[in-house]
């Protein structure tokens, strides 16, 4: 077991406003995620199967999030760094960027410093260009488009509200979820022209019967397929992933469901690299209730990981009422790694766990994960 007493600096590293290391100079594989430092603050870190450990990023201030790193080495975060800032617990906003981590140069860049909130940062496939969320100037929200020198910014789309996005494996275009005029949709965009082309749409309205949210596109890695989430607004319907096909002339029937029945399927959905597999979480059997006795609520059921082949099977891969969040699979897919607790609700951080896909050689990498962390394992 791997815990923060064993956390080191890189013999390698450098301090650069608050970064420690740009990457591990390691051919291994290793997995990334957020840390809890103090309070609400948390730093990038990365993790080898052998427990061996290494601080991306070296605050006490800040809140370092969503990390992606790309082709050629370089690692992006959203970050709330401000000069001189100290932690606030009763803070109500704030203000995030898009910062670099260039991994040939050895600096941090600052890419954005709008007004507003840029978060979700994704490299491209190619790693030359990045893109984002942020405020649109007209309202809304916006998916824009940054070189990885910080030139060339621009926006792609826009919509009331944009919940996620993926890049098309051959950098050409852009899937992102949105919600615009009582519409939600999966909508294509392409990166050069910007033309527009939704390829799902549903009624975000929730009085009608089957209004939805769609969420948490993912192309899969031969480009054939974008894995989703619908999120029913009303009945009992539960948050299904569903599997489509992007060569779809026009806004299609919503595709191939692909999760079992009753699960509520959780985001992030993750492809496997032969684009045969699909790997996501799902609560199973979930309820909560007000405990009068211990004037808190009480979260029953358990968070599963699940596998789905689309048009095949799905395989439950842990059991328990216990949480199991946000799974990926490992470079040869042969593993999985994702975050763990004993409860669904109330845990202030989680702990950090690995396992092959037939449940063997589990493993315990950390104890103090953020609970908004996402995993990375390259």
């Amino acid at each position: 077991m791997a815990t923060d007493e064993r956390t080191k600096p890189c013999k390698f590293g450098f301090a650069l406003l608050g970064l420690m290391t740009l990457l591990p100079a390691t051919a291994d594989a290793v997995i990334y995620f957020n840390a809890r430092i103090a309070g609400p603050v948390t730093n990038i870190y990365c993790i080898d199967r052998q427990g061996a450990i290494k601080k991306l990023t070296d605050n006490n201030s800040w809140r370092d999030l969503q990390p992606d790193v790309s082709v050629r080495g370089d690692m992006a975060f959203a970050s709330n760094r401000e000069a001189g800032a100290k932690i606030d617990l009763q803070r109500k906003s704030e203000n995030f960027n898009i910062y670099i981590a260039d991994r040939r140069a050895g600096k941090l860049r600052q890419l954005t410093a709008d007004p507003g909130r840029e978060t979700s940062p994704r490299f491209s496939p190619d790693g030359r260009r990045l893109a984002y969320l942020g405020e649109a100037a007209t309202g809304g929200q916006g998916l824009y488009l940054i070189g990885r020198d910080g030139s060339r910014q621009r926006l792609l789309a826009k919509a009331e509200q944009i919940f996620d996005f993926a890049w098309s494996p051959g950098g050409d275009a852009i899937a992102f979820a949105a919600v615009d005029r009582q519409r939600s949709t999966i909508t294509l965009v392409d990166v050069q022209s910007q033309a527009l082309r939704p390829l799902i749409e549903v009624s975000s309205e929730a009085e009608t019967a089957s209004a939805a949210h769609l969420v948490a596109p993912q192309w899969s890695p031969d480009g054939r397929a974008i894995a989703y989430i619908r999120h029913p607004l009303r009945g009992d319907e539960v948050r299904s992933v569903f599997v489509v096909r992007p060569q779809a002339q026009a806004a299609a029937a919503a595709g191939q469901r692909v999760s079992a029945a009753g699960v509520q399927a959780q985001a992030p959905l993750i492809w496997s690299a032969d684009s045969r597999r699909l790997l996501y979480a799902g609560l199973v059997d979930y309820r909560y209730r007000y405990d009068e006795r211990l004037h808190r609520k009480v979260y029953d059921g358990g968070m599963q990981i699940f596998v789905s082949e689309p048009g095949a099977k799905t395989r439950q891969l842990t059991r328990g009422n216990h949480l199991h969040a946000r799974p990926v699979f490992s470079p040869d897919g042969r593993s999985i790694a994702y975050l763990y607790a004993d409860k669904l609700g109330g845990a202030r951080s989680l702990s950090l766990r690995t396992m092959n896909l037939d449940g063997s050689d589990l493993r315990e990498l950390y104890t103090n994960v953020a609970r908004q962390s996402s995993l990375i394992w390259r």
